[in-house]
């Protein structure tokens, strides 16, 4: 299966395809141990036949069976752990895009968070010199009423004298 295939399938397809090269893996084990006992049973025929040469004829079969299934569960086998390799590559890659954007997140809202308490820190500080300017007002009416007070005091006390 090609590379592009491969990318295309999803986690479960992928999965799917790791558990149908492990059943045939394990078929394969299956006609292997098949062939084995198939061997053992021509060397029967082989120690029944009596002759080197008619037992080699009888169990050439046999053995080119066995080489061809041996060879075809490498096969797989190195066909899965070239599957399994890219499975990982591609959930590394998943996982890294994943942490990346959740990094971004985070620090847009950080920066959103420092934004509105920048806004509302100088809300506060245009709040309390308003306030800090109407108490001045007020002070300063009061001390010239007071001013004026005391002058109307001191002139009806020139006035008694």
């Amino acid at each position: 299966m090609a590379d592009r295939e491969l990318r295309k399938l999803s986690r479960k397809q992928l999965l799917e395809l790791l558990l149908q090269l492990t059943e045939r893996s394990e078929e394969l084990q299956d006609q292997l141990q098949e062939a084995n006992k198939k061997l053992e049973n021509k060397r029967l025929i082989k120690m029944e036949a009596g002759s080197i040469a008619e037992a080699s004829l009888k169990l050439n079969g046999v053995f080119e069976a066995a080489d061809n299934a041996a060879e075809q569960y490498l096969y797989n086998l190195k066909k899965l752990d070239e599957e399994k390799a890219l499975i990982k590559k591609r959930y590394d890659e998943e996982c890294k895009k994943i942490v990346k954007a959740m990094i971004l997140e985070t620090y847009k809202r950080c920066q959103a968070r420092e934004e509105e308490s920048r806004n509302a820190a100088h809300a506060m500080i245009a709040e309390a010199e308003e306030r800090c300017r109407a108490i001045d007002a007020e002070t300063e009416k009061k001390i010239r009423e007071a001013q004026t007070l005391y002058k109307y005091v001191l002139n009806e006390k020139k006035k008694l004298k």
